[in-house]
């Protein structure tokens, strides 16, 4: 009878054990090779977004290691944003040497930084699993957690790059460090089945599962006091970057499209030289009224203005997954855009149409047609559809469910 009294406390006593440590939030460290800073303010803010999502589950600490034009050989930045800890160490740019030195001067300098930023991190508890977003070069950082700490490691990769269409300019050293760090990684997170495709063209072996960008659902949402109006409203959000968002081709579209439905007007957002774009316009005779230019906005901005528009347009030469593209979706608005990268993943007919990248009279008759049969878009179904697959509790979720995965010791 003792034997049974003893094996059923042992057994209460693993199912208790068992439980907590299925309630501890983990601890995960987020280590960025892109991030935004107060002189860049939008590099990688999708990487904040997931890091956010993240932490709806798990308590998060980000750290990012930047070069910086400054007299000291290392500044912290250490603060609260909302539910994420981020850590931020900017250490002295080198710009001398030859090409080898340099590089050498660079890694250690970075190597110094991050160790700094690991031991503020260290003082606040284990890391269960380290995050890396963006392999290259913050991967040699993961690696360096998991040779020395023994600490798993998974790869969010976002970096357009990677695409047959980019400018891939890899050296045989890097492709080597990246191949490394990419194989020694629990899981790589492709945020498109198309860009996961194109990493394995390039011999990236690996577990891979696709897990998009986010949206915040709270700063995106579709409006109920949208201002009325008897034209059709356009908006495009981009770099204005012309050899990537191709936004000559948008305007000779327009200029096409407005010979033959004239109620439309097109807002572009973002961007530094306007100036050239509204020359453009001119020269090829689009008239007064029919665009705006905005310039740089904030991200509430960003958002305000979508939320006031009814049709999202982007024409890209090559993409990845436009974190705009599902912002636009979650505010209702159905989208125009090239059929490159990861946009056929996004898009189908119950939420807009594709087009040829740099097909102008394509373009040209979507604008057109959907100016025509607009009315059939079902916004709120749109939304819907889209909050399933890019909210904050969604995305947070499934990488949550891979941590617990991965540290289960089940990876598949």
């Amino acid at each position: 009878m003792d034997s049974y009294i003893k094996g059923g406390i042992l057994l209460i006593s693993f199912i208790n054990l068992t439980t907590k440590n299925l309630n501890k939030k983990l601890n995960i460290l987020f280590i960025a090779s892109w991030y935004p800073t107060r002189d860049k303010p939008f590099n990688g803010d999708f990487i904040q977004r997931h890091a956010k999502a993240v932490a709806l589950y798990c308590n998060v600490t980000v750290v990012h290691i930047a070069p910086a034009l400054q007299k000291e050989k290392f500044i912290i930045e250490e603060k609260q944003n909302e539910n994420i800890r981020e850590i931020r160490v900017f250490h002295r740019k080198i710009n001398f040497g030859v090409s080898v030195t340099k590089r050498l001067r660079n890694y250690i300098i970075k190597r110094k930084a991050f160790k700094m930023a690991l031991q503020m991190v260290q003082k606040s508890g284990n890391i269960d699993l380290v995050h890396l977003n963006v392999l290259f070069p913050s991967g040699i950082f993961a690696l360096y957690m998991k040779k020395k700490y023994n600490i798993p490691y998974i790869i969010t990769e976002h970096w357009s790059k990677f695409l047959p269409d980019s400018e891939n300019d890899f050296t045989n050293s890097e492709l080597f460090l990246i191949k490394r760090i990419v194989n020694n990684a629990e899981t790589v997170c492709p945020v498109s089945d198309n860009l996961k495709n194109a990493m394995l063209s390039m011999g990236l072996e690996a577990t891979y599962q696709i897990i998009p960008n986010v949206v915040n659902t709270n700063l995106f949402f579709l409006s109920k006091d949208k201002e009325k109006s008897d034209k059709l409203r356009f908006v495009h959000v981009s770099s204005m970057e012309d050899g990537v968002k191709n936004i000559t081709g948008i305007l000779d579209a327009v200029k096409k499209a407005h010979k033959l439905s004239p109620d439309f007007t097109l807002t572009f957002v973002g961007g530094d030289d306007i100036e050239i774009y509204r020359q453009y316009a001119d020269n090829i005779g689009i008239p007064d009224g029919v665009l705006q230019f905005t310039g740089i906005v904030n991200y509430e901005k960003v958002a305000e203005i979508i939320q006031q528009k009814d049709v999202f347009l982007m024409f890209s030469n090559y993409e990845n997954l436009p974190c705009v593209i599902s912002e636009a979706l979650v505010c209702g608005l159905p989208v125009i855009a090239s059929a490159v990268g990861g946009t056929p993943e996004m898009i189908d007919e119950t939420n807009g149409c594709l087009v040829k990248k740099q097909d102008v009279d394509e373009l040209a008759e979507r604008i057109v047609k959907i100016i025509k049969f607009y009315s059939f878009f079902d916004r709120e179904s749109i939304v819907k559809k889209a909050k399933l697959k890019y909210s904050y509790e969604v995305v947070g979720k499934q990488y949550y469910n891979l941590y617990r995965k991965i540290l289960s010791g089940n990876k598949k």
